[in-house]
């Protein structure tokens, strides 16, 4: 359906802008932190193999990144790498991502490899994260 090719150019460009953000903040060439939360929605649904959080406030959602982005710092995180990425659109207004990203150090080693989807919504705002599942690879 070409609108919904429509939808899923979008995410994906969007979806870029996220990933060239997170990478970037992850790596220590930017110190931006509040940049990152125009990517998420409030609430936002954390769901991993450990634990299921509802992030209810902007606050929370900062701390959840802030926490995630200085662990890959402590890392040595470079950058990262895109395996597989799947945009589908369910309607104008949504669209689940589905990627397999690697994390590199800054000699280009694979510091780790992870699943994850993610359920994006379209906002009065724009696009926006409304779940994230991370998923074991």
């Amino acid at each position: 359906m070409p609108a919904l090719d429509a939808v899923a150019s979008e995410v994906g460009e969007w979806f870029g802008g996220y990933f060239d953000a997170f990478r970037s903040l992850a790596a220590g060439e930017r110190t931006d932190l509040a940049s990152i939360l125009g990517f998420y929605g409030v609430p936002l649904v954390v769901v991993s193999d450990a634990r299921y959080v509802a992030l209810p406030d902007r606050g929370a959602v900062m701390g959840f990144a802030t926490t995630a982005i200085a662990q890959l710092l402590q890392a040595g995180y470079a950058g990262g790498a895109i395996h597989h990425l799947d945009i589908r659109p369910l309607n104008a207004r949504a669209a689940l991502i589905e990627g397999t990203f690697s994390r590199l150090d800054r000699r280009g080693a694979e510091l780790e490899r992870v699943g994850t989807a993610y359920l994006a919504a379209k906002t009065d705002d724009g696009w926006r994260f409304t779940s994230l599942i991370l998923a074991a690879t």
